[in-house]
């Protein structure tokens, strides 16, 4: 039945998503854009037509309504990412004498949010292959804005991104895991930190800028964090690639509440770059990755002595390499963690891949004016990001692991040798 036929059953007029409800195949390709450009905006004036009807009913139809046609004013109206011009109907209260604002071409006038996202999702996120100013003038030319407005907004919406990010408090989540990396940013270090839930939800909680990964700077962050509503079972698990600077940054905010799990990857390249011959690296690599694969911690260990063994032959700093902090790669495998948990913790991919949407969403940036600049662009990304973590399983592994934590008590790396606690009996 046609929209104006329909709309004569109704005696009130009814909302937008009152109409979006009666009419979902029009409200549908208004917000999908599943159809060419053409019919959305044929369906887009059809919705605003039947809203006119409804209140004023059939045209040259003295009906005794309150409503009138009241000629037409110049509009616009938000399609897909561009807004289009229209001729928007008036309708005039008889009663009261003034205009009766129509809340379909309100909805549709004030679209504009989606725009915006959209726009902010292109620049931060690198889903336009052009830089960052013909991004922008494209988009405010489709929109029927100036390039400058569009800036200036930007601004706006990725100050408001830093504010959000630096303020949200954590005091409705218990976290069993962190990892901490750097990342260097025209110059800076930004230090960013990502939390792991007992849930399984993973949230980028903060970052700081600094000239070095200094654990000064590590310990601020942390602190901050901590203020905030941070919070940790038993124990936290703390996820680093070794810099001196993050694991004493670590320790100096958590003490022996933290178990650092080194990463495996990270472990596997320091050693490698000890080995001259590209097959000798790739051969030595492959005999770590097996060991780390082993199910328990003896038979871990075992495999690792036997790669230490060899590399005292053929390279001994290659050797010392992989001694160094070796324990710490296998925090895991004491923790009793298997696979497939256990292949999502032993590296510190997941805040790799946060960098490396950093490094990709500001590559538009061609000139790095302050610091709030770049505060601004990584807040938004860091949000923006987030949304695409893959959370971990809500699964018996996981639930063994935040009970392990809760109760552990044996050593697991260096910083604990003194520990007096008993080991855990099950």
């Amino acid at each position: 039945m046609p929209i104006d036929a329909m709309s004569q059953t109704h005696e009130n007029p009814l909302t937008y998503e009152e109409w979006s409800c009666e009419y979902p195949e029009y409200s549908a390709a208004l917000l999908q854009s599943a159809r060419n450009s053409a019919d959305i905006l044929g369906l887009a004036c059809a919705l605003i037509q039947a809203e006119v009807t409804a209140y004023c009913g059939q045209p040259r139809r003295r009906e005794g309504r309150k409503y009138q046609r009241w000629g037409s004013n110049r509009g616009s109206i938000c399609l897909d990412e561009a807004r289009v011009k229209i001729s928007v109907p008036r309708v005039r209260n008889q009663e009261t004498n003034k205009e009766q604002p129509l809340r379909t071409y309100q909805h549709l006038h004030k679209r504009q949010g989606a725009f915006l996202e959209k726009l902010i999702n292109r620049l931060l996120l690198g889903l336009s292959q052009r830089s960052y100013h013909e991004t922008a003038a494209e988009a405010a030319e489709s929109f029927g804005l100036s390039a400058s407005s569009v800036g200036r907004r930007f601004v706006a919406e990725t100050a408001k991104s830093l504010e959000a990010f630096m303020n949200r408090r954590f005091d409705d989540q218990t976290f069993i895991a962190i990892s901490l990396d750097g990342k260097t940013l025209r110059g800076r270090q930004m230090i960013l930190c990502l939390g792991i839930t007992v849930t399984g939800e993973k949230l980028i909680l903060g970052f700081t800028e600094s000239n070095t990964e200094n654990h000064e700077s590590v310990r601020t962050l942390l602190l901050d964090l901590i203020q905030r509503g941070f919070r940790h079972i038993g124990h936290l698990l703390v996820l680093i690639d070794g810099a001196k600077g993050l694991r004493k940054g670590v320790q100096d905010v958590f003490g022996a509440h933290a178990l650092v799990q080194r990463c495996q990857w990270h472990k596997q390249e320091n050693v490698a770059r000890h080995i001259k011959e590209e097959s000798g690296k790739k051969r030595v690599k492959a005999k770590m990755e097996a060991a780390y694969a082993q199910p328990t911690y003896a038979e871990a260990k075992g495999a690792l002595a036997k790669v230490e063994a060899e590399l005292e032959q053929e390279s001994p700093s290659a050797a010392a390499s992989l001694r160094e902090g070796m324990e710490e790669t296998l925090t895991l495998h004491k923790l009793g963690v298997a696979e497939p948990l256990r292949n999502s913790l032993r590296t510190t991919n997941t805040i790799e891949n946060v960098n490396s949407l950093l490094a990709h969403g500001t590559r538009n940036v061609k000139r790095w004016s302050n610091s709030n600049q770049r505060q601004r662009w990584i807040a938004a990304v860091c949000l923006h990001a987030e949304k695409r973590l893959n959370r971990i399983p809500y699964n018996p592994q996981l639930r063994a692991l935040v009970h392990r934590l809760e109760h552990y008590r044996e050593p697991v790396n260096r910083y604990l040798e003194t520990s007096h606690h008993a080991p855990l009996t099950n």
